[in-house]
């Protein structure tokens, strides 16, 4: 595989020299004006074909090359579901998959389910997979298949600190004495590092003294637009953290929950609001006391916020969707006026994963609200738009559960007459 390699960026190198020769010797010709002479223009044609002959050889072997490793089948273990070939820098994202990490970044860009899965992810960190990269490297060597390598620009060259590294950036972030410039610095590499490293975000959690109420000092700053980007990078820290599930318990106890359901709520940056939608979302997930408490602490008011003014639409949603089996929060979205706001949605939006966190929300609210005018209004979004009977049939397994469960209700209930609630 070495050789291989060797052999093809040698290739590429020959070619891209000789292709600059010719250009060279062309342009020379082209520019001179008449002004050479019959022997210096003899000795640029001959050049010119001399390269020409080089370039054909050296395109010829490449072309072979190529040929040789077309005819090797490669297992589909090996390459990714979206560009349908091997995988050069293979990722896993939140849902366990893996992909090549240009072509899922750039469906991440508008679309953040798992292409695989079709699960919501409600974190978007890509994590190297180390172990699937070297299969596909032994496997190239043993079948002599030419692995292209990285782009450049593909590279991501963070480098893994050690823990007093670590300690370092958490002492700039949260030091009254450092500058806004610092402060800004220090808390993008810590984002960077705790994104990236495993190792990074249990040390961080677990060996480092103070390390959430050190890192919650840019949150509670509001100012400047470095001050700004720190707390973005801060709250990405805390989202990236969050990902462990030794870390859930910790941070749900520490006051870093309530400070990132504030920086939701506040809806000053759009970033920070989204990154700590996530990392309260990761929070939450599987771990029933966090859920609690970020009720208590005023999640669905900040989530609906949010979603009443279509900022971090999708996020504030799957939060809602989440916590809207308690009591509290359908009381809370009721009073909010948001039924009209999720109806509009679930006539009009295309996102499966959107609708079907809407009319999650909808279906709770009418098994557990205490208003009686719900039955009403969803009969007449019916009986106007057919909302419910085309969820039924178009929507996820989820929506079209959800909304046959409605249609049953609105169909069997006489008008005035309401379900037991449970």
């Amino acid at each position: 595989m070495a050789d291989s390699t060797a052999d093809a960026t040698e290739t590429n190198a020959d070619t891209l020299t000789l292709r600059r020769e010719l250009k060279k010797v062309l342009t020379e010709n082209l520019n001179d004006g008449g002004v050479k002479d019959r022997v210096e223009t003899v000795k640029s044609i001959d050049e010119a074909i001399r390269i020409l002959n080089r370039l054909k050889i050296v395109e010829s072997k490449k072309r072979k090359r190529e040929s040789d490793s077309s005819s090797v089948e490669v297992p589909k273990e090996f390459k990714c579901t979206l560009s349908k070939t091997i995988m050069i820098d293979p990722v896993i994202i939140f849902s366990g998959q893996t992909y090549e990490k240009r072509y899922i970044t750039e469906w991440l860009n508008h679309d953040l389910t798992c292409p695989t899965a079709k699960q919501v992810l409600y974190r978007v960190c890509l994590t190297p997979n180390h172990l699937i990269n070297e299969l596909i490297t032994r496997w190239c060597l043993a079948n002599k298949y030419d692995r292209p390598a990285p782009k450049p620009s593909d590279i991501d060259y963070v480098t893994e600190l050690f823990t007093d590294g670590i300690e370092s950036l958490l002492q700039r972030i949260s030091s009254p004495s450092s500058s806004v410039a610092d402060q800004t610095e220090a808390a993008k590499e810590l984002a960077l590092q705790t994104e990236k490293f495993v190792n990074v975000r249990d040390f961080f959690i677990k060996e480092l003294p103070d390390s959430i109420t050190r890192l919650l000092t840019p949150l509670s700053v509001l100012g400047d637009e470095g001050s700004v980007v720190t707390r973005r990078n801060a709250t990405l820290t805390l989202a990236s953290l969050s990902d462990i599930d030794s870390n859930k318990i910790i941070i749900g106890n520490s006051v870093a929950l309530k400070a990132m359901i504030d920086v939701i709520g506040e809806l000053d940056d759009l970033s920070s609001t989204h990154e700590a939608l996530c990392a309260v979302l990761c929070l939450c997930c599987d771990e029933r006391e966090n859920w609690r408490k970020a009720i208590s602490l005023g999640l669905a008011p900040a989530a609906i916020n949010n979603f009443k003014a279509r900022r971090n639409l999708f996020e504030s949603l799957a939060a809602l969707a989440l916590i809207s089996p308690h009591e509290r929060v359908i009381q809370e979205v009721a009073n909010l006026g948001v039924i009209y706001d999720l109806l509009s949605i679930l006539r009009k939006t295309s996102c499966m994963v959107t609708c079907e966190n809407a009319v999650v929300i909808v279906s709770n609210m009418y098994i557990k609200s205490r208003e009686r005018s719900i039955k009403k209004i969803l009969a007449e979004e019916e009986n106007q738009h057919k909302t419910f009977t085309k969820l039924a049939t178009q929507g996820s397994v989820v929506a079209v559960m959800k909304a046959q469960g409605i249609l049953q209700c609105i169909n069997y209930y006489p008008a005035g007459m309401e379900p037991q609630r449970a």
